[in-house]
């Protein structure tokens, strides 16, 4: 069974009067309410911690880096003494009297003749006491050209002490009545001496003298030098009055009309095919249609 409710009591008492609100009082400014204190948190060791094995290592690191600087030491010792060995051989090859020149030991050979011998020992004697290497044999050489007689020069070292001076000759091809005797020349053209007689089997030329004399003697010095030797050695005489009139007389006492001194080595051909019959003039002139009588 349901158990009975209590029975509602109806308060009776009067009814309370309702408090009233008091008067608002003025607001006071209050000062900003301070920040709560920072709350520091404990930092953390960031700094890498050096493996146990590294401390280990360095004695072997430091004994490593000894090791190198001393082989680098080492190389730069080795530099060096190659240097001052270089700088001692250089000084004692181009400096010291181990290879100076000496006087005594100075060697002229001459090919040829009418080369002044002292002259060309003059050239070398210049160089006495200084060392070979630092002897420049192409000066000596071009100085020995210089010379009228010489026609080339050939200068060698001879070690320790020595220079060899070889000097060919210009050979005389043609002399030429000068002077109460006779002026030497070469193919080239120079006078190379005075003789006062001409050598045996040298040509003796005779030009008109005038304006055209040195042209003229020019033209029959080309056509000696452009001869062959044995050709050249059968003319006695020559003789021109131009440029344009040379004329031989061989030593048999033929006659060759030669003309100029053009085609020089076509003419030289056809004289010596024509030489192989008996004539008394020969003209190759025009040495395609030569004439013999």
């Amino acid at each position: 069974m349901r158990a009975p409710k209590p029975p509602r009591v109806r308060n009776s008492d009067p009814v309370a009067p309702r408090p009233q609100k008091a008067p608002a009082l003025p607001e006071i400014p209050t000062a900003p309410a301070a920040a709560p204190p920072a709350v520091r948190r404990p930092t953390r060791d960031v700094t890498p911690r050096t493996p146990d094995v590294a401390v280990s290592m360095t004695p072997r690191l430091e004994e490593r880096r000894r090791a190198e600087n001393r082989a680098l030491y080492r190389k730069l010792g080795i530099v060096a003494g190659c240097l001052i060995v270089v700088a001692a051989l250089a000084w004692g090859v181009f400096f010291s009297p181990v290879f100076a020149l000496h006087g005594d030991e100075v060697t002229v050979t001459i090919r040829g003749e009418g080369v002044d011998k002292t002259a060309v020992n003059e050239l070398a004697a210049e160089y006495v006491g200084v060392p070979l290497p630092r002897i420049r044999t192409s000066t000596i050489e071009r100085r020995a050209s210089e010379i009228t007689a010489v026609l080339a020069a050939d200068v060698t070292r001879q070690w320790p002490h020595g220079l060899l001076l070889e000097v060919t000759a210009r050979d005389p091809i043609a002399a030429v009545p000068s002077e109460g005797g006779f002026e030497l020349y070469d193919s080239d053209g120079v006078g190379l001496r005075w003789a006062e007689e001409a050598p045996e089997g040298l040509p003796v030329v005779t030009t008109e003298v005038g304006e055209d004399t040195g042209r003229t003697i020019n033209a029959v010095l080309s056509v000696l030098g452009a001869i062959p030797d044995d050709l050249r050695d059968e003319i006695a005489t020559m003789s021109a009055t131009s440029e344009q009139t040379l004329t031989f007389t061989l030593h048999d006492g033929a006659t060759v009309k030669w003309g100029d001194a053009s085609e020089s080595d076509l003419k030289a051909a056809v004289l010596q095919t024509l030489r192989q019959a008996n004539a008394s003039t020969y003209d190759v002139s025009v040495p395609r249609t030569p004439v013999t009588s």
